[in-house]
């Protein structure tokens, strides 16, 4: 069973070497490395595959694929981009100013390799403030249950086998900045086994398009929560409070 790595960037010189240093750092390295640029100008694509010169001529046998997302700009794009060209068994994806402990991919595998039934692990989160070096918090995953209000997987913490995307579809491009959380409540509606690891795994960066765009967040999961949601006037409480509260 193999694992690769999926990493979308857009000017993300500043962080994009740490996250790819964990990736290539890892005890159990990955089987390919898929890239996606939307058209950096910082230097972040000569940083791509100035790693890859590097880690080629240490010997190292990842594949490195890196792809130009051309005209059709976005984060849901650009990972439906990434997942088309990935062959491994499971998927990881990391964002490009995020980065994994040494014992991710371990862990992970370990745990899938243990149930073949195991679809999806979710695994715990660390959050940090830029260019901070001290955790401000740890985010977990929440009881199922909780969906209809608020988005209870941590994204950046689920590794997932390629077969439930070719199975349930990719990412739905209509939604810019919820498309993960309509993924993983159509794979709950799905019945996908999910197995939960109590273990910080990744490591992410405050700051990112959903909180820089909360009212557009708001809206795109009231729509998602309505399409899914058993109790019908729930995502309108829920879009209400939240308008309120600016969440």
């Amino acid at each position: 069973m193999t694992y690769g790595v999926l990493t979308i960037s857009l000017n993300s010189a500043g962080t994009i070497a740490r996250t790819i240093d964990s990736v290539l750092s890892q005890t159990l390295t990955p089987a390919e490395y898929v890239f996606v640029d939307g058209g950096s100008t910082d230097g972040t694509v000569e940083i791509i595959r100035e790693k890859q010169r590097e880690y080629v001529s240490d010997g190292g046998r990842i594949e490195f694929k890196l792809i130009d997302q051309g005209s059709e700009r976005g984060i849901t794009p650009a990972w439906n981009l990434g997942l088309a060209q990935m062959t491994a068994d499971v998927i990881f994806i990391l964002n490009s100013d995020d980065w994994y402990t040494p014992d991710c991919a371990w862990a992970v595998m370990s745990a899938m390799a243990a149930d073949s039934r195991i679809e999806i692990v979710q695994a715990s989160m660390a959050t940090y403030r830029p260019g901070a070096t001290t955790s401000v918090g740890v985010e977990n995953l929440r009881p199922a249950f909780m969906m209809p209000v608020l988005m209870a997987f941590v994204h950046p913490a689920c590794f997932v086998r390629r077969g439930v995307y070719e199975r349930l579809g990719n990412f739905d491009c209509r939604y810019r900045i919820a498309a993960d959380y309509e993924f993983l409540y159509r794979c709950l509606k799905g019945g996908v086994s999910i197995s939960r690891l109590d273990k910080v795994l990744v490591n992410f960066q405050l700051g990112g398009c959903a909180n820089q765009s909360r009212r557009e967040a708001r809206l795109e999961m009231f729509h998602i929560a309505r399409k899914y949601c058993r109790v019908p006037f729930l995502p309108h409480i829920v879009l209400l409070l939240r308008s309120i509260l600016s969440r």
